[in-house]
């Protein structure tokens, strides 16, 4: 079974559903970088995104190393096993190709995360839809939890 834009949807929002709650006046942690605004580009992603641990670079780039997944998300995730293989020069960073509507910039920072959560090793092996939601489920929400900026961007409306 193949995961949808709605499933990842719901497992952002399934959380907040079942009363799930972030205060405004909390502290954020260090990593945490806020949602960029300008008059001309609109919202931009967080710089450093914390995952599991690891504090990833976020880069908005022109051209993107090795990316085109054949699904329209124009991003890259690179980890220490991407790194190892050589599809990457660097590690713990997340690529985004610049110039893309928010939406699909916003989809394509998403897809990223959930590469670098479950591993850029891991994340082309077959599983079944529930051992995959098992897997993930947790680990995105620590994701949220850990970088409120991330939800701030990923929800932001304004247009780029």
């Amino acid at each position: 079974m193949k995961t949808t834009a709605n499933g990842v949807a719901l497992l952002i929002t399934l959380p907040l559903l079942l009363g799930a709650t972030w205060e405004w006046g909390q502290q954020l942690p260090e990593t945490e970088q806020p949602v960029l605004t300008t008059a001309q580009n609109g919202p931009t992603p967080p710089t450093q995104i914390k995952i599991g641990g690891v504090i990833y670079t976020v880069e908005l780039v022109r051209e993107v190393p090795g990316a085109g997944d054949g699904f329209g998300l124009y991003g890259r995730t690179c980890d220490r096993t991407a790194k190892q293989k050589g599809s990457c020069a660097v590690n713990n960073h997340i690529y985004l190709e610049d110039g893309r509507p928010l939406i699909e910039e916003q989809t394509t920072l998403l897809h990223e995360i959930q590469h670098a959560i479950l591993g850029t090793d891991k994340s082309a092996k077959k599983t079944t839809s529930h051992h995959f939601i098992y897997e993930l489920t947790p680990k995105l929400l620590a994701v949220l939890q850990d970088n409120p900026g991330v939800y701030r961007y990923l929800t932001a409306t304004e247009s780029k």
